[in-house]
This record gives C-alpha cells, sequence and structure tokens, in this order.
C-alpha cells in the first residue's frame, strides 16, 4: 500500500515539475499576459461567449520557427519596442491592487465582438494577420474620462480601454497582436538570459545540483535526504528544478536551483494549503512562537546560503481578522518570514501554525515581494500597533481569499 501511496505522490510530482517549469518560465509574463475569459468574466455576465485561450496556452507546441517570426514581430519596425512590452510586466509601475489579476476591459465587449475576436486569435499566426498600427500602450492615463478612439493598454491598471463605438477589425488585431508580442518579447529576454547562464564558466552540473538539494531539504525539514529517489530537470532558461521523494513515504519535494551560481531559489514540499480546522489566539503565547521559529527560520537559511547569507533586514507578517484577535479558523494559518539579502533579493520562509512546520521557501526580488522594511511602512503611513504596523488587504488579496475580514501584521525584526 505504502507503494502504491506513493505512486500516486509521484504522479502528483510529476504533475507539479510541468507546473513549475510553466510558472517560472512565465513569472515575470504572468502578471500581465491573460486569458481574455477571465478578463470578460471580470465585468460580463456568465451567460456571455467565452474568449478563446491565450496565445501562452494555445502556443506551447508551437516550432522554433513560429516563435522566432514571433520575436521578430516583436522588435522589427515597432513604435512600441521590446523593453516596452516587457514594462508591462514591471510590478514597478502596476497598482498593488491589480499587480496579479488579468487585465480587464474598460467597457464588456459585444457577443459579435467577442466572435470576431476569438476568430482573429485563431488565424493571426497561420494567417500571418498583422495590424496597420500596434496597440497605444500608455504608463498611467491621466485623464481616465478623456474618450479613446483606439484601444489603449495602461500598465498601472492593467486595463484596455477602449472605444465607446463598436471596435473594428484593426482594433480587435492590435489587441490580438499585443498578446503575442508581449509573450515573444518575454520569450527573446528568456532565450537571451538561458544562453548567457550556459555558456557561463561557473556552470554548477547535475550531480552537484542534486546534492545542494539534498543538502537543503535535510536542514529545513530534518530529514536524511541520501536514500531519496532524485530527479533532475533543466528549466531551460536558468535553473535546475530537483524532486526527491522516498518510495516508503508519501512525502515529495522540490528544490529549484540556479545553474550558474548553485544558489538555491526555491524549495517545496507539496503540502496542500488547507484552511485551519480551528482559530488562533493572538497572544503572548502565539507572539513567543513567531519570535523562536524566527530564529529557527534564520538558522535554516544560513544553513543552505552558508557564505551567500549576507542579510540586511528582516521581518515577519501574519493574518488576523479586522481587530487583531485572532487567526481565524478555515484561513491558511501561515507565519510568513522575510530576509532581504545584501544584493536585492529576499527570501520568504513559510511557517504553517496548525502543521507546527515549515513549508515552503523561495527567493524573491524585493520589487516583486509583499515584505516591506520598517523605514518603508513607515514612509506609506502604515498603522502602528506598539513595534507591530496593521496593513490592510490589497483588492486582489481579498478577491482571492474572500474574505474582507482580514488584515496584515507586519513586525519588523532586525
Amino acid at each position: 500500500m505504502k507503494q502504491e501511496k506513493f505512486g500516486e505522490v509521484k504522479k502528483k510530482r510529476n504533475k507539479s515539475m510541468l507546473l513549475f517549469v510553466g510558472m517560472f518560465l512565465c513569472v515575470m509574463l504572468s502578471v500581465a499576459f491573460f486569458s481574455a475569459c477571465n478578463a470578460v468574466k471580470k465585468y460580463g455576465d456568465g451567460g456571455k461567449e467565452e474568449m478563446a485561450e491565450s496565445p501562452a496556452s494555445s502556443r506551447e507546441e508551437a516550432s522554433e520557427g513560429s516563435v522566432n517570426s514571433q520575436e521578430e514581430k516583436a522588435v522589427k519596425g515597432n513604435k512600441n519596442s521590446m523593453e516596452r512590452y516587457l514594462e508591462v510586466t514591471d510590478q514597478e509601475k502596476i497598482t498593488k491592487e491589480h499587480a496579479t489579476e488579468a487585465a480587464c476591459f474598460s467597457r464588456e465587449m459585444s457577443e459579435e465582438e467577442l466572435a470576431r475576436y476569438q476568430d482573429f486569435q485563431d488565424r493571426y499566426e497561420e494567417d500571418g494577420l498583422a495590424p496597420e498600427e500596434e496597440i497605444e500602450i500608455v504608463d498611467k492615463m491621466e485623464d481616465s474620462d478623456r474618450e479613446v478612439e483606439h484601444p489603449v493598454f495602461e500598465i498601472w491598471n492593467h486595463e484596455y480601454f477602449l472605444p465607446k463605438r463598436t471596435l473594428t477589425d484593426e482594433d480587435l488585431l492590435q489587441m490580438v497582436d499585443f498578446q503575442y508580442k508581449l509573450l515573444a518579447a518575454q520569450m527573446q529576454r528568456n532565450e537571451e538570459k538561458r544562453k548567457a547562464v550556459l555558456s557561463s564558466p561557473h556552470k554548477v552540473e547535475e550531480d552537484e545540483a542534486m546534492e545542494i538539494a539534498g543538502y537543503a531539504i535535510e536542514k529545513m525539514f530534518g530529514v536524511d535526504a541520501s536514500s531519496m529517489d532524485k530527479e533532475i530537470l533543466f528549466n531551460g532558461v536558468a535553473s535546475y528544478l530537483v524532486f526527491l521523494g522516498e518510495k516508503s513515504e508519501s512525502t515529495a519535494y522540490t528544490v529549484m536551483i540556479a545553474v550558474e551560481t548553485g544558489r538555491v531559489e526555491g524549495i517545496d514540499d507539496h503540502v496542500n494549503e488547507f484552511g485551519m480546522e480551528n482559530a488562533v489566539e493572538i497572544n503572548q503565547e502565539f507572539e513567543q512562537l513567531y519570535s523562536a521559529n524566527y530564529k529557527k527560520a534564520k538558522t535554516i537559511l544560513e544553513d543552505i546560503l552558508g557564505s551567500d547569507m549576507k542579510m540586511v533586514s528582516s521581518g515577519c507578517q501574519y493574518w488576523t481578522d479586522i481587530g487583531g484577535k485572532e487567526m481565524p479558523k478555515g484561513e491558511p494559518g501561515i507565519i510568513h518570514y522575510y530576509f532581504q539579502m545584501e544584493d536585492g533579493m529576499v527570501y520568504h520562509i513559510k511557517y504553517f501554525v496548525d502543521k507546527n512546520s515549515f513549508h515552503a521557501l523561495s527567493e524573491e526580488e524585493k520589487k516583486y515581494s509583499a515584505y516591506r522594511t520598517k523605514e518603508e511602512l513607515e514612509k506609506e503611513g502604515a498603522q502602528k500597533a506598539g513595534d507591530k504596523f496593521i496593513v490592510p488587504l490589497t483588492g486582489a488579496e481579498k478577491e482571492a481569499y474572500r474574505n474582507e475580514n482580514l488584515q496584515w501584521i507586519v513586525v519588523p525584526m532586525e
């Protein structure tokens, strides 16, 4: 029975492998590149015809020649440069309320417009379609009440501003063309990064990467990785994904390692984030818990990073109800620990309160991280409660967790 159970875990792990690769390849793109279906659902009703899948999903098996063709469209003869397309994914240019949401429309599209849009999506690449002009991309619509004469994409709110009239074929083609060129620009940037990594004289080989992964798992979870089955996969850009698991156990781990440096970029034990069965009271005992586990998290990170552990600041945060009295029943019950490094990267470690264990570790660029230093919180005017800060959930967080009766408690540590 145990081997059958492991087989099930391995199947899930293999699925996670594909998801992990896809997520990494599109991590910068995902915040902006959307499925039109989600965008329509945001403004339309359930009876509307859904748009086709976004080009990102419908072109997973595109040929190399097709990719090159799209890259050329993204950089040749256009008023929007590749860098301009990549700015669409720049978190510093996107309002926090929409940083993780799909793009939206200033008005609902008609069924007839949706049908023509889908047709252009289906035929864009095969028929070599192209608009006469590229879509206008703006950082922010200074006057959102002005009447637009043609589609405009606003980076700040991730929104298409559409003319009130019926969209022409040119309008719709500009929108489809925008999606493809956004993807092509990201693919080209990833290819440049991949070539640089693979040609590096400091490149870490697969055997060494698996050793690093085993060591990281042992330090974070206190397990013996020497007898675990190990599989390794290059994600196609800059990292190895190492998958570890015991045949006699139901636990599986994934470790992401930078090919160029051997630095651990992420660890996951594939634990589902189920909600807590009971509420957790915020009291002195809880404060002792997050303080003690902060020290454990820091020690784990010091062991894993070694000489790379050059920390400049740190903190932790967790959800409570609006009154700050408890972590509500049904919520994940996670304490988030953040460690900012000298190079601007942030390590994020999750601790599950009800499971009494650490769950995942990830390396994040500071500008994409939820971590804020004490100085940044004070500058933003965050409400203080003693040595802590109270931070409301963003619009995206409220929508994701469907609970407006939550707030963040943020505690600067070092």
